[in-house]
């Protein structure tokens, strides 16, 4: 069980997510995962996702959802988390 969730909803931002991801998984703390809702994104989003979790497939985990807006999005995280925080 990792010791850290870090759960990311993503929509639309494929101008941004490639740092974002960039930087957490450069951080010096390792004992994490990310799991990364696309909510029904219309650009590259949910593309550069799943690119990033077959590079990292021991921390990253991605869920395609239709779009719920963010609350459902986080909700939806949560549970499908397994880290202590």
């Amino acid at each position: 069980m990792p010791k850290v969730s870090i759960i990311m909803p993503a929509y639309n931002k494929e101008n941004y997510i490639q740092k974002t991801l960039d930087s957490i998984i450069q951080q010096k703390f390792i004992d994490f995962e990310l799991i990364i809702i696309d909510d029904g994104s219309t650009d590259s989003s949910g593309e550069i996702c799943d690119y990033y979790e077959k590079m990292y497939p021991n921390i990253i985990k991605v869920f395609h959802n239709l779009n719920q807006g963010l609350l459902m999005t986080r909700r939806f995280g949560y549970k499908q988390s397994s880290g202590k925080y």
